[in-house]
C-alpha cells in the first residue's frame, strides 16, 4: 500500500505493484509505503482519499505468478514448495476445517510443485500448475481461497482482487454457501472502493493520467523518465503469455476470472490499453 494525504494505492499481487510504489515514491515523496498487498484499514477507507488499484490481463497474471516461481522466488513458490506454514490457514474463517488443512500439509506434494516450477519455457508445466492451483490443490497457497464462498465461480486472481479492493469481505466467507456469479457481481458493485485502475499493460500512461486527475501534474520530461525507469520484480526469461495456453486453459481463465475480464474489457487475444 502507498498512502498519501490525497490518495491510497492498493497493490494487487503481480500487477506492476513494486514498480508503481517506486514511481509513487519518486513523484510523491511525502507518501509512505505501508506493507505489501495489505487491505486498507477502516480509518483509511472512511477517509476522503481517492483510491487507486492496479490490475493485469488475467491470462498474463497467472503466467507472471508461475514464471516468478520458476525463478525460485515469490509468495506462491514459497507456499507451494515448503511443507509447513502456520499462517493463512483459515483459522479465523473456519477453525475446525483449518485444523484439517494444517494436517493436510503432511501430504502436500512439494516435489511435484517444485517440478512444475523447474522450467519457465514449459507449456506442459504451466498448464498442469494452473489446474493445480484452481482445481486440485486449492488450499496449498492460502486456505482463504479454498474456504471462500466464491471458489466455484472465481479463480485465485479474482479472489485476491475482491479481497484487496472490497470495503467488506465477510460475504466472501459464508459457511455452506456458494455465491452465484450474479451475487458476486453485485457484491463487487456494492463493495469495490477503487476510484481509478492502473493497467499493467499501460502502466506509465495510467499512472501519469491518475496523478493528473488529482492535480499532481506530471510533465513530459517526467513521463519520459518513468518510461525509462528500470523495471522492478519482473520474472525473467519468460515467453509472452499466449505462448503457454491451449484451448482448455484459455477457457478455464475465461470462466474463473469472468468478473475481471468482463468488468475491465480484457480478452485473450486483445488487451485493451
Amino acid at each position: 500500500m502507498f498512502l498519501s494525504e490525497k490518495f491510497c494505492y492498493l497493490d494487487l499481487h503481480r500487477t506492476g505493484s513494486v514498480q508503481l510504489q517506486k514511481m509513487f515514491k519518486i513523484k510523491v515523496p511525502e507518501g509512505k509505503i505501508t506493507g505489501n498487498h495489505n487491505r486498507a484499514s477502516e480509518k483509511v477507507i472512511n477517509s476522503r482519499r481517492v483510491f487507486v488499484g492496479s490490475i493485469r490481463n488475467p491470462w498474463d497474471w497467472y503466467v507472471s505468478v508461475w514464471s516468478k516461481g520458476c525463478d525460485h522466488t515469490g509468495y506462491s513458490f514459497k507456499r507451494h514448495t515448503n511443507k509447513f506454514f502456520f499462517s493463512n490457514l483459515g483459522f479465523k474463517i473456519n477453525p475446525f476445517f483449518a485444523t484439517i488443512i494444517f494436517l493436510s500439509q503432511f501430504f502436500k506434494p512439494t516435489e511435484k510443485w517444485k517440478a512444475l516450477y523447474s522450467d519457465n519455457k514449459s507449456k506442459k508445466n504451466f498448464r498442469k500448475w494452473l489446474n493445480m492451483i484452481l482445481k486440485e490443490r486449492i488450499y496449498d497457497e492460502e486456505a482463504g481461497y479454498g474456504l471462500s464462498s466464491i471458489k466455484k465461480q472465481c479463480g485465485l486472481y479474482t479472489y485476491k482482487y475482491l479481497g484487496l479492493f472490497s470495503t467488506d469481505t465477510s460475504l466472501l466467507f459464508q459457511r455452506n454457501k456458494h455465491m452465484s456469479y450474479k451475487e458476486i457481481e453485485e457484491f463487487d458493485k456494492k463493495n469495490n472502493l477503487i476510484n481509478y485502475f492502473i493497467r499493467t499493460e499501460s502502466l506509465v500512461k495510467d499512472f501519469c493520467d491518475f496523478l493528473n486527475t488529482i492535480n499532481i501534474i506530471v510533465t513530459k520530461d517526467e513521463f519520459d523518465f518513468f518510461c525509462n525507469l528500470e523495471k522492478s520484480n519482473f520474472s525473467k526469461k519468460r515467453e509472452l503469455f499466449n505462448y503457454y495456453y491451449d484451448k482448455e486453459t484459455i477457457q478455464l481463465i475465461e470462466q474463473m476470472d469472468r468478473l475481471i475480464i468482463e468488468k475491465h474489457g480484457y480478452s485473450f487475444n486483445n488487451i485493451r490499453n
